[in-house]
């Protein structure tokens, strides 16, 4: 029954990604679709969910809205569910990252992508002589998701990193990490944690955020799992996933963000490579 309605959710949720895509390509910006580009591209930041867009490795994902001060990333996993083996469950969000952004002055030049080649969102932006750039990919040799923020002067990127749980768990401190670990009420355990590595700043951490002031690049790494297991005779209920999330964010953050994207390109485009 369990892989009955996982089947179908994974069905609904596809169909939900098809016609979210579609959606915003009519509806929001300006696509080059029409010409045989897997380009989607707009001029401004998402205002609603539908504008966002998707990132994802099969696991989990997120939706990204492209905001100019403040970037969300809206987080979900495929066994986050509700129910049990003799209920029926419903799919659950799992969280928010949000990165606020101390800027000012005139923005120029916006532009926010999904590049479906290589599975990477990108935003640019000028502002006081400055680009500024960033990029997010959900990577699957290193079970991550990953913000990169980057600017061209020295200094320029000052700001806090927030992390919030849908189901209300509260956020802690660990080894420099935000972490947030709750349990639904049919007993599955799910967490977060969110690690930062700044270049060139100052990186301070507490249970509100971690503020980066004048860095010139951030990397935010994201980590996110559950206890639920694909094995129906131990219930379902598989080891707290507080130890995976640690080794999965050690190992990222040892690595370049060119590292981590090159992982994760070659990954992405020996499936999406196969068809035209």
């Amino acid at each position: 029954m369990y892989e009955l309605l996982n089947s179908i959710k994974r069905k609904i949720l596809w169909l939900t990604l098809i016609s979210q895509l579609a959606i915003t390509t009519w509806s929001v910006g300006q696509s080059a679709g029409s010409n045989g580009s897997t380009m989607l591209w707009y001029a401004k930041p998402a205002t609603q969910w539908l504008e966002a867009l998707p990132i994802g490795n099969g696991r989990m994902g997120g939706m990204l809205f492209g905001g100019i001060r403040t970037e969300h990333l809206q987080v979900n996993d495929q066994s986050l569910v509700t129910g049990t083996t003799q209920k029926v469950g419903y799919y659950q969000p799992f969280g928010d990252v949000f990165v606020e952004l101390d800027s000012a002055g005139t923005i120029r030049n916006y532009r926010r992508e999904l590049n479906l080649q290589n599975a990477v969102h990108t935003v640019r932006y000028e502002s006081n002589g400055v680009q500024f750039v960033r990029t997010a990919f959900a990577s699957f040799p290193d079970q991550v998701q990953v913000l990169h923020f980057s600017a061209s002067k020295p200094g320029q990127l000052t700001g806090t990193i927030r992390l919030t749980d849908a189901h209300q768990a509260l956020v802690r401190v660990e080894d420099g990490k935000l972490v947030a670990t709750g349990t639904l009420e049919n007993g599955m355990i799910h967490e977060s944690q969110v690690r930062v590595v700044a270049k060139g700043g100052r990186v301070s951490v507490s249970p509100a955020g971690i503020r980066v002031n004048q860095a010139t690049t951030v990397t935010v790494l994201l980590a996110v799992g559950t206890s639920f297991v694909n094995d129906e005779s131990l219930n379902f209920v598989g080891q707290h996933p507080h130890q995976r999330l640690n080794n999965q964010l050690e190992k990222a953050a040892k690595k370049s963000i060119d590292q981590l994207m090159s992982a994760h390109t070659l990954d992405y485009q020996s499936l999406f490579g196969r068809v035209h």
